[in-house]
């Protein structure tokens, strides 16, 4: 730009004016350069240059270059506020899988990371064909006391096929700790055991987990983690995974862990076992050593947690911390949230008959009403239990009335201004049993039939099959009818060798009432 000379004080405004047009000028002049270089491209090698983004993608202009840019921005603004928004809500994985059975689990985990866990707890699983898992505090796996396992001795167990788990870094609660300090315990065990171990899971030091901030923490760099006390069954909560505990109480009698393990067993639960070898004494080897056995004895499976987990798990999960309010979809189907009871309505003694209209039930709501014999004039049965789903639009309303034995229901819907007829469906009751499949060899490319007799079995039935632990890789089964009381059972193996298949409890559900 020229030099244009400067207003003075005691510039007139016939000497002032001529400076001002000098500058409009300058400036009119600098707007078409700029015009030039940005909106209608310039030659010069500096400008072809600014056309060049950091990916070397070359523009027609600086401004289409800058334009882009600054969409880019947004989106990637857009983007982030939105995970930021969904970040509890975001699943790790997503596995939906037909071939995850839910099935009785148990996993054992001992805390600390103390030497007995590598001299004595390993042989005795090894005696017994099975593996556990360690939660280690990475202070003290640094060899310089013998009270805890050296690092070799972590390793020689994770060859082992055992888990890694972190149990923080200083074994301190983590609810009387500072966001900081608590931040800390969490991320930088878990750096300092994947230098080494594939690491997935938590257990909290003295099962201190209830300030929101710890799950938040471990959620971010943990797949799992346990505290609490229970049987695991869906849906688990990932960040507080329940246990018991063998050991710690030396009054525990063998009949408190039988109970466990059968209640495990008829609920198709997941039963994670806490153990601290470190203070046991005979005793309490030996009780391992009967609850092993008892559990090798039910035909249940004795897995790592991560193993546990990916039966047990969820596919989609979103916890609350500050409120409680939770949606959960696990692995193994179904959907579980705090909300859905705020969808139910339940009433006892309300005055609803056969003739209701729709409208006098909530929107957005399954009513479920009792119906005694004085309102019960013209439902199908003489008592039963009715449950009404009314929407948003009336149209897609519907009723279903239960017998009170629970055999048959019947279902009508509200069409215009009143409702249909009731449909009579017949529940189909199922029979459970429980079938050992011999051990044997399956050629390549072969198939094996087993025979399993069932009474009153006819066509139409529906049935299904499920095996007790992993089948071999390869194989592959399904179930049919094959007469009047009977079942088969086909094993087919897919592979080019043979597959030695060893005994094997199979349960089979049969719906006893035809379709």
């Amino acid at each position: 730009m020229k030099n244009v000379p400067k207003l003075l004080p005691k510039d007139t405004l016939k000497q002032g004016y001529p400076k001002i047009n000098m500058v409009i000028d300058e400036v009119n002049y600098f707007q078409k350069q700029i015009d030039q270089i940005v909106v209608e491209g310039d030659s010069s090698v500096e400008a072809a240059q600014a056309r060049v983004n950091e990916s070397g993608q070359t523009f027609p202009t600086l401004k289409s270059r800058l334009d882009a840019s600054d969409t880019s921005l947004a989106q990637t603004a857009q983007q982030t506020e939105l995970e930021q928004r969904t970040t509890f809500l975001r699943p790790k994985s997503v596995e939906f899988n037909h071939q995850i059975i839910k099935r009785p689990l148990v996993s054992f985990i001992d805390d600390d990371g103390r030497s007995p866990a590598y001299t004595s707890l390993k042989p005795l699983f090894d005696s017994k064909g099975v593996v556990g898992s360690v939660a280690i505090v990475t202070k003290y796996m640094n060899g310089t006391s013998s009270t805890y396992m050296r690092k070799s001795e972590v390793q020689q167990l994770a060859n082992a096929g055992w888990e890694i788990l972190s149990h923080s870094v200083t074994h301190t609660h983590l609810d009387t700790m500072t966001e900081e300090d608590i931040k800390f315990e969490i991320e930088e065990s878990a750096r300092i055991l994947r230098e080494d171990f594939d690491v997935k899971g938590f257990v909290y030091p003295y099962g201190s987990m209830t300030k929101p901030i710890i799950h938040k923490y471990t959620k971010e760099n943990y797949d799992h983690a346990y505290g609490g006390f229970g049987r695991a069954n869906v849906p688990v909560r990932s960040t507080a995974i329940v246990r018991i505990v063998l050991g710690d109480n030396r009054d525990l009698t063998f009949d408190y862990f039988k109970n466990h393990i059968d209640q495990s067993q008829k609920d198709n639960a997941w039963l994670v076992i806490c153990t601290h070898c470190g203070t046991w004494t005979e005793a309490e080897y030996q009780m391992a050593s009967n609850v092993i056995d008892y559990i090798k004895s039910k035909g249940i499976e004795i897995v790592t947690p991560s193993e546990g987990y990916k039966v047990f798990g969820n596919a989609i999960e979103n916890y609350n911390d500050e409120t409680g309010q939770f949606y959960v979809v696990p692995k193994v189907g179904g959907v579980y949230s705090d909300n859905i009871k705020n969808s139910i309505s339940i009433d006892y003694s309300t005055g609803y008959t056969v003739n209701t209209p729709i409208s006098e039930f909530p929107k957005d709501k399954l009513t479920v009403t009792t119906i005694y014999n004085s309102d019960s004039a013209a439902f199908p049965t003489s008592s039963g239990v009715l449950e009404t789903f009314r929407g948003q639009d009336d149209q897609f309303s519907y009723q279903i009335w239960r017998d009170i034995n629970q055999r048959d229901f019947y279902i009508r819907r509200f069409s215009g201004s009143s409702w249909s007829t009731f449909n009579r469906f017949r529940r189909r009751d199922l029979v459970t049993l429980t079938h050992t499949v011999t051990a044997r060899n399956i050629n390549a490319q072969s198939t094996s039939d087993v025979l399993i007799t069932v009474p009153q079995l006819g066509h139409g039935y529906e049935i299904s099959a499920y095996p007790h632990g992993s089948l071999q890789s390869g194989i592959v089964y399904n179930v049919m009818y094959a007469n009047s009381t009977t079942v088969r059972l086909r094993l087919t193996n897919i592979t080019s060798n043979p597959i030695e298949m060893p005994d094997r409890d199979w349960t089979v559900l049969v719906g006893n009432t035809p379709v």
